[in-house]
Order: structure tokens, then C-alpha cells, then sequence
């Protein structure tokens, strides 16, 4: 369910048009289809990682952060028994990032959310509280996402007035592109190691 949200005029996303008390709901969406070169022929969302397949770790902080859709999007028939109780998207095997972000945007806007909070299911130390901070950041500005002060990373946070542009993405960049220039009350600050991406195996055993 979603809930009913009076939107203050200072939370606002400027140029962007709001309905008052709209029903606003936040889809998560995990991308797990990405196969790291890097790190073998194994798929690394189904390595072990203290204990458990790589990409558990990602989709049960999201099951757990409260979200009224949760989505993944995976190739790998073994990586979806992972996702369960989520709307599955299954993307061709080798696809660049732009199209498993297009196919998450695609299923979000059928369930009429007006956020999505995207994550990598290749980055198993982001917790339920940085998921959570990241959407209320998105709810006051319209775009968030995370940073170690060095770098700017997902988890990352899109209203409506950018679903359009997300969709419209190509390439392997995925929305990288649109988070680089955010000034830094849209970011949340995290330590490296909870934003750890996972693509060697030296990385997995850190």
C-alpha cells in the first residue's frame, strides 16, 4: 500500500509539476544481470560471499527496506530463485547495464510508482538504513544517491520527473551519467567498504 503524502512547497523538485496529497509509492530495483569479465566464468552473483550467494545479501535488504514494488532484473535463471517475492525482468545474457536499467524502469512505471530506489545486486554490504535514507533524500530533492566522498555511487534514488531520462540511457554507463553532477545534499554519505562492488575475486574474499 502506498501512503498519502502532503508534498511542502520547499520539498519540492523545481520546473517538475506535483498533484497534492498523491498517493506516492517507491519501487526498489535490483539490476542483477551483469557478468564481470574480471572475475571468471562463474557467475559471481552465485559465489559464495560469508556464507551465502553474492546476490542474497542485495535482495534481502531490499525485501526488508519496506517498499511498496520490489524488482530484480537477472539473465540467470539460478540468480532469480534468489528474488523471491520479487517482479522478475529478465534481460537477454551480455546486455549492457542501459537495457537491464530500461526493463527495471519499464516494470516500475506499469506498477505506477512515483520513485524507484535502484541498487547492484553486486554490492552486498549496502544495508536496509542506507536503502531507506536514499529514498527519503529522493523524496525531498527528486534524484539521490550515495558517496564515499571520493566517488559517487547506487544506491541511488529517481522520481518521476526522471523516469524518462533513465529509460532513455544507452550504453554500459547505466545511470552513472546523471549522478556525477549532484550537489551534495542530494548524497548520502557512506563508509568505501559498505559501498564495496564486487567484480574480482579478491574483492569477494575482502
Amino acid at each position: 500500500m502506498g501512503f498519502r503524502y502532503q508534498i511542502p512547497f520547499d520539498a519540492r523538485t523545481p520546473g517538475a509539476t506535483h498533484r497534492e496529497d498523491a498517493v506516492m509509492t517507491t519501487a526498489g530495483i535490483i539490476l542483477a544481470a551483469g557478468q564481470s569479465e574480471r572475475f571468471g566464468k562463474t557467475n559471481k552473483l552465485l559465489a559464495d560471499f560469508r556464507g551465502e550467494p553474492l546476490a542474497s545479501h542485495a535482495a534481502c535488504v531490499m525485501a526488508n527496506a519496506g517498499f511498496e514494488h520490489l524488482i530484480a532484473v537477472n539473465s540467470d535463471f539460478e540468480v532469480e530463485a534468489l528474488f523471491e517475492g520479487f517482479s522478475i525482468e529478465h534481460v537477454q545474457t551480455g546486455c549492457d547495464q542501459s537495457a537491464s536499467l530500461r526493463a527495471g524502469m519499464n516494470r516500475a512505471i506499469n506498477l505506477n510508482a512515483t520513485r524507484v530506489v535502484i541498487a547492484l545486486a553486486d554490492m552486498p554490504l549496502v544495508d536496509t538504513k542506507t536503502l531507506k535514507a536514499v529514498d527519503r533524500l529522493c523524496m525531498i530533492h527528486g534524484v539521490s544517491a550515495c558517496t564515499d566522498r571520493i566517488k559517487i555511487s547506487p544506491p541511488a534514488g529517481f522520481s518521476t520527473t526522471h523516469f524518462e531520462e533513465l529509460r532513455a540511457i544507452s550504453g554500459d554507463s547505466g545511470a552513472r551519467a546523471l549522478l556525477q553532477s549532484l550537489p551534495s545534499e542530494r548524497l548520502l554519505n557512506c563508509s568505501a567498504e559498505l559501498l564495496l562492488d564486487v567484480d574480482t575475486i579478491d574483492e569477494l574474499l575482502s
